[in-house]
């Protein structure tokens, strides 16, 4: 992830609002945001219809449609805040950023993503769970943290997590932890209700390597069937090749568990 112009980058859009922008495509001669700036980096962008005008920085995401998000509005029409767009279609550009306006620090702005729809398996062989895919990373140092709401259908059946990296990140550190029903020592099932007075112990899972259709970090249950409990995630990764970072689940045996919408993971750049 990094901040990158580029030449004549120029899109469409007709979405209203002060939400992220949906990309309409390339106008004739010039190319796309995904094209020019790539995935998951952030650009100087201008949005404009003849009256209205907005400049910032915005994030590119590879989608369908490709979309480019508002991380920060610096100048606009709009008293400096983002523009209410109504209906209509207004123009996206890369712009050069002028003096007095430093972006050095947005390499460091985190990358957050939300689950939108549940990932349900029922087999030990895991999936990826795509919706919290994070594409085209880019070379660097990374914190990542995944906050997961997880149910099981069957008490004794828990989860099995592991993360990907699809590019070169060599000798990653993952650590997965959640509340156990144990008062003083784990028990490898997770807890959705600590106990009040005493508390219930944290316990944790780590490893350093990745895992796809074998998850190398598993609980055993839950305390409570169909009930939403909290997995967390957190890993440092160092990036050489572009790849995308991925999770994938699976079931402890051939029964249904859960990752949630609203699930989410925070990327944070550190280098």
């Amino acid at each position: 992830m990094a901040l990158r112009n580029a030449d004549r980058v120029k899109e469409t859009s007709t979405t209203p609002g002060t939400g992220t922008y949906s990309l309409a495509g390339a106008v004739a001669g010039f190319q796309t945001f995904v094209a020019g700036v790539g995935t998951g980096n952030f650009c100087h962008y201008c949005a404009e219809d003849g009256t209205d005008w907005e400049i910032g920085i915005g994030l590119v995401t590879d989608a369908t449609p490709d979309t480019l998000a508002r991380t920060l509005v610096l100048q606009s029409s709009n008293g400096d805040a983002a523009v209410n767009w109504a209906a209509g279609t207004r123009n996206l550009f890369c712009v050069a950023m002028t003096a007095g306006q430093d972006a050095s620090s947005f390499r460091h702005i985190p990358i957050v993503k939300r689950l939108s729809a549940n990932h349900a398996i029922s087999a030990t062989a895991a999936t990826e769970v795509t919706g919290l895919e994070i594409p085209n990373l880019q070379p660097g140092s990374y914190v990542v943290q995944y906050f997961l709401i997880v149910q099981s259908a069957t008490a004794t059946v828990g989860l099995g997590l592991g993360i990907n990296f699809s590019g070169t990140a060599a000798n990653p550190v993952i650590f997965l932890y959640h509340p156990t029903t144990g008062a003083s020592a784990a028990t490898g099932v997770a807890d959705d209700e600590a106990n009040v007075l005493t508390g219930s112990l944290v316990e944790g899972r780590a490893t350093k390597s990745y895992s796809t259709t074998a998850p190398n970090m598993l609980n055993t249950g839950v305390a409570a069937i169909n009930v939403n409990n909290m997995i967390c995630i957190t890993a440092i990764i160092t990036v050489t090749a572009a790849g995308n970072l991925e999770l994938w689940h699976s079931s402890e045996t051939a029964t249904s568990t859960t990752v949630m919408a609203g699930s989410c993971v925070i990327v944070q750049p550190v280098d």
